[in-house]
């Protein structure tokens, strides 16, 4: 942000004869030393997907690989969020994991996904069950909660965190006017970000078709940001409000958004998507 510029990190000691198709990741940044950060990857490799872990000094151009996870219950990985070096919660959106049973869990909207705890010392195990698509998950600042888009619904579901039971409990939940993907949560504000497709058949047409991009033109997207209630409407246990940050017909970064990353000090918002090209970089309202 400050150089507007975008370096490539390179990889140091990963395995060569590993895939390498990454999908939701999170960082932990160490609380003695906050140049030291590490990184958790969903990679979808071909005989299952796994967790890569990484470590990175704040400053270097490179990531070194430490080590892979895997579990039998990482059966969709999607989102993850780092609890400390050595644990974090995913979300795994559908129960199957390919086929026309997870088109079907998809189109109805079933109640097939789960948000796991997982530790690299400890055992695994679900702590939300039968959430309707879980994707992006992020912590709010104090780590008391636990903010999960359900893509499909459309809504973001807000669970509190019991750090000593690794135990997640459904509080509320907050509608919303389109899809939402991945979903942020500033450290200073506490305000939620979050994006996605306004209209998902149009999205899987697209993407059907993701070989020529460029010529097809995009799908209608949403970035919207949730603030604390302060109108009069509050007292009529309305506790949230969603603001439209910015909205696109599909002209303008139109592969489709999934991330809305919030600078609030640099009053800028970052929009992306998995069939974006590049990264927008735009003003907060």
């Amino acid at each position: 942000m400050d150089t507007d510029r975008i370096i490539k990190l390179g990889l140091d000691k990963f395995p060569s004869d590993q895939d390498f198709v990454l999908h939701g990741f999170g960082l932990y940044v160490s609380s003695a030393d906050a140049n030291d950060i590490t990184l958790f990857f969903i990679n979808h490799r071909r005989p299952g997907s796994v967790i890569d872990i990484f470590s990175h000094t704040l400053g270097t151009s490179t990531i070194t690989y430490t080590q892979t996870y895997k579990h039998a219950m990482l059966k969709s990985p999607n989102g993850i969020a780092p609890l400390s070096a050595d644990s974090f919660l995913v979300t795994n959106d559908l129960c199957n994991p390919t086929g026309p049973k997870r088109l079907l869990e998809l189109v109805f909207r079933r109640a097939g996904g789960s948000i796991q705890y997982h530790s690299t010392t400890e055992k695994a195990k679900i702590v939300a069950h039968d959430v309707v698509y879980p994707n992006g998950i992020a912590f709010s600042p104090a780590t008391s909660q636990a903010w999960v888009c359900s893509s499909t619904t459309p809504e973001l579901l807000i669970y509190n965190y019991d750090a000593d039971m690794n135990r997640l409990k459904l509080r509320e939940r907050v509608a919303l006017l389109s899809m939402c993907d991945n979903v942020h949560i500033s450290p200073t504000s506490g305000h939620v970000y979050t994006a996605g497709i306004v209209n998902p058949l149009a999205y899987l047409k697209m993407v059907k078709y993701s070989k020529d991009l460029g010529a097809r033109g995009g799908v209608a997207s949403r970035a919207v940001r949730v603030v604390n209630n302060t109108g009069e409407d509050v007292f009529y246990g309305r506790k949230y409000k969603v603001e439209t940050l910015l909205v696109s017909d599909g002209e303008f970064m139109g592969g489709g958004w999934a991330v809305a990353a919030p600078e609030e000090s640099r009053g800028k918002v970052l929009v992306g998507g998995q069939y974006v090209q590049g990264i927008a970089v735009c003003d907060l309202p």
